[in-house]
């Protein structure tokens, strides 16, 4: 495509709409291939174009990344005179220099900078480039975001009551984020001062939760140099084994490290578009096991918030009162049980992580005819998925470039159009 700013339109609406145009020589590739001729822009050329007439799907990235430069600093790389000047700059083989000043966060330089890698082998892939932090399509400001705010604060309040404070933890700062995407896109001034408000009550929850938390870890360190790796900050006893508190030991594949319960929630990078799309997913699932308490959010819950939120703004103004660490909130655990056999009921809101490994043991029960094993793929998209978890995207990346080859061949022989599907929403098939 001939992505550049003049064929990007923008509308002024809350939330903008961003549309692309310009498909004039637009083509779908799925290997590079060499023309005999240049397209495009050369202000926001990929060099492979210029040099050796060379098209492929980063070429695209390498444009993206133009633009972000020039929104962060003004002008792009490449930025000349003369076009003798820009031609020149296209054919040398230095590397990019992201200025240091402005300053940015480094998230955002980072993506800069992997997208302007001059060589397509080095420059970042579209898989990265959809989970990188930076980018955060999980939180990205949606119709949905107030509603999985309050969804979070919800399960939040009802880890927080049973003493479950990493959860809980975990659980406020996604909804805050979500309430800060939420924030963005409110039109209406009444609102956005209630929703300015309840960022700063919940702030101030999450942040008094951290340190209890952090008192009780320097307690616990200070006792022993051995911590379970699934520790229950609640109060509770943990039957979890005790390991060394060594950097090298490696976390299970299925939870946080420091949850005490399979419903923790972390910041996800990517939430799949069916991950929240269906609010009557069974959610009984998680009711056999002792350690994972029910916490799931009905509709009634969640409008019954709003409203306490939104239904009059007398009722709102000057309050600022806020949950206070560690006691109950009022009435949830009666709501909650009041509801249990009301038809409706909604999941509880998992992480992306979570769905990741619901979809990735369900593959395991799909029969294939060829007989082939697939362990090896599912065991090393768990991993890539854990270190997502664990916020440590480098080692993620690193994971899935050495391993993808592999996984794609062993997928690609599979015939069986059920095991297809479900490998194409892990992006393999």
């Amino acid at each position: 495509m001939d992505i550049k700013p003049q064929n990007i339109l923008l509308t002024n609406t809350t939330p903008p709409t961003l549309k692309l145009t310009d498909f004039g020589f637009a083509k779908s590739l799925e290997e590079p291939v060499k023309l005999n001729e240049i397209r495009g822009s050369l202000l926001y050329m990929a060099p492979e174009i210029y040099k050796f007439g060379i098209y492929e799907k980063s070429c695209d990235l390498w444009s993206v990344g133009v633009i972000l430069f020039e929104c962060l600093f003004g002008k792009a790389p490449f930025a000349s005179s003369t076009i003798d000047e820009l031609k020149a700059k296209l054919v040398d083989d230095s590397p990019i220099k992201i200025p240091r000043y402005p300053l940015f966060g480094k998230d955002c330089i980072e993506l800069v900078s992997k997208l302007l890698k001059r060589d397509p082998s080095e420059r970042i892939h579209h898989e990265q480039f959809f989970i990188h932090p930076f980018i955060d399509l999980a939180h990205a400001p949606c119709p949905r975001s107030l509603n999985k705010a309050v969804d979070h604060i919800l399960i939040a309040d009802d880890l927080r009551s049973s003493g479950n404070l990493v959860d809980a933890y975990f659980n406020y700062k996604e909804g805050l984020t979500h309430l800060i995407s939420a924030l963005q896109i409110e039109n209406d001034l009444s609102r956005k001062r209630i929703i300015r408000s309840k960022l700063s009550q919940y702030i101030k929850v999450a942040e008094d939760l951290s340190r209890v938390l952090k008192e009780r870890e320097n307690v616990g360190s200070s006792q022993s140099s051995q911590l379970p790796v699934n520790s229950n900050l609640g109060g509770a006893e943990s039957k979890s084994a005790v390991v060394p508190r060594d950097k090298d030991t490696k976390a299970p594949l299925h939870a946080h490290p420091e949850s005490s319960s399979p419903s923790v929630c972390v910041k996800p990078l990517f939430i799949p578009a069916t991950a929240m799309a269906n609010d009557n997913v069974d959610s009984s699932k998680n009711g056999n096991d002792p350690k994972c308490k029910p916490s799931s959010v009905s509709g009634f819950l969640r409008i019954n918030l709003l409203t306490s939120w939104f239904g009059g703004l007398a009722s709102n103004k000057g309050n600022g009162s806020s949950p206070q660490v560690p006691e109950a909130a009022p009435g949830l655990d009666d709501a909650v049980s009041s509801l249990g056999e009301e038809s409706t009921l909604q999941p509880a809101v998992k992480t992306a992580h979570q769905y990741a490994l619901e979809r990735l043991d369900a593959l395991l029960e799909l029969p294939s005819k060829e007989q082939i094993d697939l362990s090896e793929v599912v065991t090393g998209l768990r991993r890539f998925y854990l270190f997502l978890n664990l916020n440590e995207y480098k080692s993620a990346m690193d994971h899935l470039q050495s391993n993808f080859g592999n996984w794609l061949s062993t997928v690609k022989d599979i015939q069986n159009l059920d095991v297809q599907k479900a490998f194409r929403s892990e992006k393999l098939a």
